[in-house]
Order: C-alpha cells, then sequence, then structure tokens
C-alpha cells in the first residue's frame, strides 16, 4: 500500500495529523549587539539590529 492510498481513510488522516511534526515559523526584531546563530536562524540586519526568522520553539530557547 503507497502513501496516497493511506490518507483517504479518515482515521489514517488523522493519524497522520497527530504524528507530524508541527511547526510555527516566527520573525523576530533583536535590537542590540547579540549573536545569532545563523545554522538555526535566517539573519538580517546589521551588529545592533536584527531581523531574524526560524521556529517558535528554538527563538524561545535561545532568548529567554
Amino acid at each position: 500500500m503507497n502513501s496516497k492510498d493511506e490518507l483517504t481513510n479518515p482515521y489514517e488522516i488523522a493519524k497522520f495529523i497527530k504524528e507530524s511534526k508541527k511547526s510555527t515559523p516566527v520573525k523576530a526584531y533583536i535590537s542590540g549587539n547579540i549573536d545569532v546563530d545563523e545554522k538555526t536562524f535566517k539573519v538580517f540586519g546589521t551588529d545592533n539590529f536584527k531581523i531574524i526568522f526560524g521556529e517558535l520553539e528554538d527563538v524561545k530557547k535561545t532568548f529567554r
């Protein structure tokens, strides 16, 4: 059975959604001279002001 056939059953669709990795992309404005891991985030800006794009959980871990 291929994956396309599995998603015709509503129970398989619900299971797929439940088990899928959830993603919450965010944009954060950072003021100040802070080092940001460019492997984890997309970073734009200067030394004193940055706009970063990344996952919510990564932003929470990094900037708390």
